[in-house]
Protein backbone atom coordinates (compact mmCIF):
# COMPACT_ATOMS: atom_id res chain seq x y z
CA UNK A 1 0.00 0.00 0.00
CA UNK A 2 0.74 3.18 -0.58
CA UNK A 3 0.59 6.32 2.26
CA UNK A 4 -1.49 9.33 1.49
CA UNK A 5 1.92 11.54 1.29
CA UNK A 6 3.09 9.64 -1.15
CA UNK A 7 0.25 10.08 -3.19
CA UNK A 8 1.14 13.88 -2.47
CA UNK A 9 4.06 13.07 -3.90
CA UNK A 10 3.34 11.46 -7.42
CA UNK A 11 0.93 14.95 -7.86
CA UNK A 12 3.85 17.36 -7.42
CA UNK A 13 6.24 15.25 -9.53
CA UNK A 14 4.10 16.55 -12.41
CA UNK A 15 2.25 12.69 -12.86
CA UNK A 16 -0.98 10.94 -11.85
CA UNK A 17 -1.81 9.79 -8.40
CA UNK A 18 -2.28 5.92 -8.05
CA UNK A 19 -5.50 4.58 -8.12
CA UNK A 20 -7.74 4.35 -4.39
CA UNK A 21 -10.29 2.22 -3.94
CA UNK A 22 -11.79 1.03 -0.59
CA UNK A 23 -11.23 -3.05 0.05
CA UNK A 24 -14.80 -4.70 0.39
CA UNK A 25 -13.26 -7.16 3.20
CA UNK A 26 -11.78 -5.41 5.59
CA UNK A 27 -12.50 -2.37 7.44
CA UNK A 28 -11.47 1.26 6.92
CA UNK A 29 -8.75 -0.38 4.43
CA UNK A 30 -8.06 1.08 0.76
CA UNK A 31 -5.92 -0.79 -1.88
CA UNK A 32 -3.95 1.34 -4.24
CA UNK A 33 -3.22 0.45 -7.90
CA UNK A 34 -0.12 1.62 -8.73
CA UNK A 35 1.36 2.55 -12.21
CA UNK A 36 3.39 -0.39 -13.38
CA UNK A 37 6.60 1.85 -13.99
CA UNK A 38 6.25 3.56 -10.42
CA UNK A 39 5.98 -0.27 -8.85
CA UNK A 40 9.02 -1.75 -10.71
CA UNK A 41 11.04 1.95 -9.43
CA UNK A 42 10.18 1.76 -6.25
CA UNK A 43 10.63 -2.50 -6.07
CA UNK A 44 14.04 -2.14 -7.09
CA UNK A 45 14.47 0.57 -4.43
CA UNK A 46 14.61 -2.38 -1.90
CA UNK A 47 17.25 -4.40 -4.24
CA UNK A 48 16.32 -7.87 -3.26
CA UNK A 49 16.36 -10.50 -5.38
CA UNK A 50 13.01 -11.52 -4.93
CA UNK A 51 12.38 -7.68 -6.32
CA UNK A 52 15.04 -7.73 -8.91
CA UNK A 53 13.37 -11.19 -10.20
CA UNK A 54 9.86 -9.02 -10.43
CA UNK A 55 11.13 -6.49 -12.71
CA UNK A 56 13.15 -8.38 -14.69
CA UNK A 57 9.87 -10.26 -15.36
CA UNK A 58 8.19 -7.03 -15.86
CA UNK A 59 10.82 -5.65 -18.65
CA UNK A 60 10.71 -9.15 -20.59
CA UNK A 61 6.96 -9.54 -20.65
CA UNK A 62 6.94 -5.53 -21.99
CA UNK A 63 4.86 -4.73 -19.33
CA UNK A 64 7.46 -1.91 -18.84
CA UNK A 65 9.31 -0.18 -21.24
CA UNK A 66 13.25 0.01 -20.36
CA UNK A 67 13.40 4.19 -21.05
CA UNK A 68 9.99 4.83 -19.13
CA UNK A 69 11.66 2.85 -15.96
CA UNK A 70 14.80 4.97 -16.05
CA UNK A 71 12.96 8.18 -16.11
CA UNK A 72 10.98 7.32 -13.04
CA UNK A 73 13.99 6.26 -11.37
CA UNK A 74 15.53 9.99 -12.00
CA UNK A 75 12.24 10.93 -10.09
CA UNK A 76 13.49 8.58 -7.09
CA UNK A 77 13.62 10.62 -3.27
CA UNK A 78 16.89 8.29 -3.35
CA UNK A 79 20.62 9.29 -3.30
CA UNK A 80 22.35 9.44 -6.60
CA UNK A 81 25.09 6.37 -6.10
CA UNK A 82 21.71 4.20 -5.55
CA UNK A 83 20.07 6.25 -8.64
CA UNK A 84 23.23 4.99 -10.61
CA UNK A 85 23.25 1.76 -9.04
CA UNK A 86 19.64 1.40 -10.34
CA UNK A 87 19.68 2.80 -13.75
CA UNK A 88 23.05 0.40 -14.32
CA UNK A 89 20.82 -2.66 -13.21
CA UNK A 90 18.21 -1.74 -15.46
CA UNK A 91 20.58 -1.04 -18.52
CA UNK A 92 22.11 -4.30 -17.57
CA UNK A 93 19.22 -5.98 -17.40
CA UNK A 94 17.90 -4.79 -20.80
CA UNK A 95 20.70 -5.84 -22.42
CA UNK A 96 22.06 -2.47 -23.35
Amino acid sequence: MVCPSKARHFQRAGKRAPSRFPVAARRRATGWCLEAHDLAASKLVAFREKDRAFVRTLMVEHLVRTETLLDRIVLLPVDDTLRLRLAEWVRATAGG
